[in-house]
């Protein structure tokens, strides 16, 4: 790197602060990973919630991550449902993936596998691996949806040729 080139914190926090949320999100992943600042997640929450606020969808979801986890936050898996719809409705398909966790587990939302199955499905749409995986399995154990071999199966193929290994071990 040249010298007195600026680094990608004061990149990012230069664009952020002119209203660039995807660089308000950026600075959140360099406090979230430590990567050229001091790991501080309370700092990485601040600009998720920043970029989420200005309508960065996946700021959203890593503060719902944070909720999840009581990282940074206070654990609130009610919180972390809310960002993950809002991401999700707005088109992030890995919140779609991430809600349909929470149904599935009952996390903040009352346990609807239902509700999971339909969120997995519209992951899976988008070529979300594990969404595909986890929803093979619903449709082989006869969770949320009717059982259907065929369809497990057809969906497990599906994962595994996204790259999910747990769904080539079914195949």
């Amino acid at each position: 790197m040249p010298t007195g080139a600026p680094s990608k914190f004061d990149a990012y926090r230069a664009k952020c602060n002119s209203g660039s949320m995807c660089d308000c999100y950026n600075l959140g992943v360099l406090y979230d990973e430590g990567k050229g600042v001091a790991q501080d997640a309370q700092r990485a929450a601040h600009w998720y919630r920043h970029a989420c606020d200005g309508g960065e969808m996946q700021g959203c979801d890593n503060l719902a991550a944070l909720h999840v986890f009581g990282t940074g936050v206070a654990h609130d898996t009610r919180r972390a449902v809310a960002l993950y719809e809002q991401a999700c409705t707005a088109g992030l398909v890995r919140s779609c993936y991430n809600l349909g966790v929470l149904y599935d587990h009952g996390e903040g939302v009352t346990h609807d596998t239902w509700h999971a199955a339909k969120l997995f499905t519209q992951a899976c749409a988008a070529d979300h691996a594990t969404a595909c995986f986890n929803l093979a399995t619903m449709y082989w154990r006869g969770e949320g949806v009717s059982e259907d071999e065929a369809q497990a199966m057809r969906l497990f193929k599906q994962a595994c040729e996204l790259g999910s290994k747990d769904a080539c071990e079914q195949l």
